[in-house]
Protein backbone atom coordinates (compact mmCIF):
# COMPACT_ATOMS: atom_id res chain seq x y z
CA UNK A 1 0.00 0.00 0.00
CA UNK A 2 1.24 3.56 -0.77
CA UNK A 3 -0.92 5.32 0.81
CA UNK A 4 -4.15 5.86 3.09
CA UNK A 5 -7.57 7.32 2.38
CA UNK A 6 -9.57 9.83 4.41
CA UNK A 7 -13.29 9.87 3.92
CA UNK A 8 -15.84 12.34 6.83
CA UNK A 9 -19.32 13.05 6.66
CA UNK A 10 -20.11 16.38 7.65
CA UNK A 11 -23.27 16.82 9.64
CA UNK A 12 -25.68 19.86 8.89
CA UNK A 13 -27.73 21.26 5.95
CA UNK A 14 -27.08 18.70 2.48
CA UNK A 15 -24.36 16.44 2.74
CA UNK A 16 -21.18 17.14 2.67
CA UNK A 17 -17.84 15.28 2.19
CA UNK A 18 -14.29 15.43 2.83
CA UNK A 19 -11.81 12.97 0.86
CA UNK A 20 -8.07 13.21 1.68
CA UNK A 21 -5.49 11.28 0.37
CA UNK A 22 -2.42 10.83 2.43
CA UNK A 23 0.68 9.04 0.48
CA UNK A 24 3.05 7.59 2.91
CA UNK A 25 6.24 6.10 2.94
CA UNK A 26 9.54 6.40 0.88
CA UNK A 27 8.34 6.90 -2.71
CA UNK A 28 11.54 7.14 -4.14
CA UNK A 29 11.04 3.37 -4.83
CA UNK A 30 14.91 3.06 -4.74
CA UNK A 31 15.18 -0.79 -5.00
CA UNK A 32 18.64 -2.23 -3.46
CA UNK A 33 19.28 -3.57 -7.76
CA UNK A 34 21.47 -0.98 -9.11
CA UNK A 35 20.17 0.04 -12.42
CA UNK A 36 22.26 1.91 -14.71
CA UNK A 37 24.40 2.76 -11.87
CA UNK A 38 22.34 5.03 -10.24
CA UNK A 39 20.43 3.15 -8.38
CA UNK A 40 16.12 4.83 -9.40
CA UNK A 41 13.79 3.33 -11.80
CA UNK A 42 12.68 5.57 -14.63
CA UNK A 43 9.74 7.87 -14.43
CA UNK A 44 8.75 6.71 -10.76
CA UNK A 45 5.76 8.83 -9.54
CA UNK A 46 6.15 11.66 -6.84
CA UNK A 47 4.67 11.56 -3.83
CA UNK A 48 1.39 13.38 -3.79
CA UNK A 49 -1.55 14.79 -1.74
CA UNK A 50 -4.84 16.34 -2.36
CA UNK A 51 -8.14 17.12 -0.56
CA UNK A 52 -11.47 17.58 -1.95
CA UNK A 53 -14.57 18.89 -0.32
CA UNK A 54 -18.20 18.05 -1.79
CA UNK A 55 -21.79 19.39 -1.06
CA UNK A 56 -24.78 17.70 -2.41
CA UNK A 57 -28.64 19.06 -1.47
CA UNK A 58 -31.83 18.24 -3.72
CA UNK A 59 -30.50 18.18 -7.05
CA UNK A 60 -27.22 20.33 -6.58
CA UNK A 61 -23.68 19.08 -6.02
CA UNK A 62 -20.47 20.95 -6.22
CA UNK A 63 -17.31 20.15 -5.28
CA UNK A 64 -13.71 22.01 -5.12
CA UNK A 65 -10.53 20.18 -5.27
CA UNK A 66 -6.40 20.32 -5.19
CA UNK A 67 -3.77 17.80 -5.55
CA UNK A 68 0.23 18.79 -4.73
CA UNK A 69 2.41 16.71 -6.86
CA UNK A 70 6.13 16.79 -5.25
CA UNK A 71 9.15 17.10 -7.19
CA UNK A 72 10.95 14.56 -8.53
CA UNK A 73 14.99 14.84 -7.66
CA UNK A 74 16.08 11.09 -7.43
CA UNK A 75 15.98 9.78 -10.74
CA UNK A 76 17.81 7.43 -12.89
CA UNK A 77 20.57 7.85 -15.66
CA UNK A 78 19.56 10.02 -18.43
CA UNK A 79 16.49 11.03 -16.80
CA UNK A 80 15.85 14.97 -15.73
CA UNK A 81 14.71 15.77 -12.72
CA UNK A 82 10.61 17.60 -12.62
CA UNK A 83 9.24 20.24 -10.86
CA UNK A 84 6.24 20.35 -8.10
CA UNK A 85 3.00 21.53 -9.33
CA UNK A 86 -0.46 21.53 -7.58
CA UNK A 87 -3.76 20.93 -9.67
CA UNK A 88 -7.08 22.46 -8.29
CA UNK A 89 -10.39 21.70 -9.61
CA UNK A 90 -14.33 22.82 -9.55
CA UNK A 91 -17.69 21.06 -10.52
CA UNK A 92 -20.98 22.41 -10.24
CA UNK A 93 -24.36 20.68 -11.54
CA UNK A 94 -27.86 20.52 -11.23
CA UNK A 95 -29.82 17.45 -11.75
CA UNK A 96 -33.25 16.81 -12.32
CA UNK A 97 -36.10 13.86 -12.83
CA UNK A 98 -38.38 13.73 -14.96
CA UNK A 99 -41.50 11.13 -14.85
CA UNK A 100 -40.88 9.39 -17.84
CA UNK A 101 -37.33 7.61 -16.05
CA UNK A 102 -35.53 10.25 -17.84
CA UNK A 103 -33.54 12.43 -15.82
CA UNK A 104 -30.74 15.65 -17.14
CA UNK A 105 -27.89 17.42 -15.38
CA UNK A 106 -26.35 20.55 -16.41
CA UNK A 107 -22.61 21.31 -15.25
CA UNK A 108 -20.41 23.22 -15.29
CA UNK A 109 -16.72 22.05 -14.76
CA UNK A 110 -13.09 23.77 -14.20
CA UNK A 111 -9.95 21.92 -14.42
CA UNK A 112 -6.43 23.37 -13.60
CA UNK A 113 -7.90 26.79 -12.30
CA UNK A 114 -4.80 28.10 -11.20
CA UNK A 115 -3.60 27.62 -15.41
CA UNK A 116 0.22 26.23 -14.27
CA UNK A 117 2.18 24.56 -16.64
CA UNK A 118 2.75 20.62 -15.45
CA UNK A 119 4.73 18.28 -16.73
CA UNK A 120 4.26 14.93 -15.09
CA UNK A 121 6.95 13.22 -14.17
CA UNK A 122 6.08 9.87 -15.22
CA UNK A 123 4.84 11.12 -18.97
CA UNK A 124 7.13 9.86 -21.75
CA UNK A 125 6.17 13.04 -23.78
CA UNK A 126 6.89 16.00 -20.67
CA UNK A 127 9.35 17.55 -22.46
CA UNK A 128 7.56 18.19 -25.51
CA UNK A 129 3.88 18.49 -24.36
CA UNK A 130 2.47 19.79 -20.66
CA UNK A 131 -0.79 19.02 -19.99
CA UNK A 132 -3.68 21.41 -20.97
CA UNK A 133 -3.95 24.57 -18.93
CA UNK A 134 -6.94 26.36 -17.54
CA UNK A 135 -10.04 24.03 -18.80
CA UNK A 136 -13.98 24.93 -18.59
CA UNK A 137 -16.56 22.61 -19.60
CA UNK A 138 -20.37 23.54 -19.53
CA UNK A 139 -22.49 21.09 -20.97
CA UNK A 140 -25.94 19.22 -20.34
CA UNK A 141 -26.08 15.86 -19.83
CA UNK A 142 -29.26 13.05 -20.39
CA UNK A 143 -29.58 10.09 -18.22
CA UNK A 144 -32.51 7.51 -20.03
Amino acid sequence: VLGDYVNAELDGSGSRSVDIAVPHGDHNHNYTVDLANTGYLPRIAPGRVGADLRWAKDGWRASVGAVRYSSQKDVAQNEEPSNGYTLVDAHVAYRWDRTDSNSYEVFLDGSNLTNREVRPHTSLLRDYSPLPGRGVAFGIRAYF
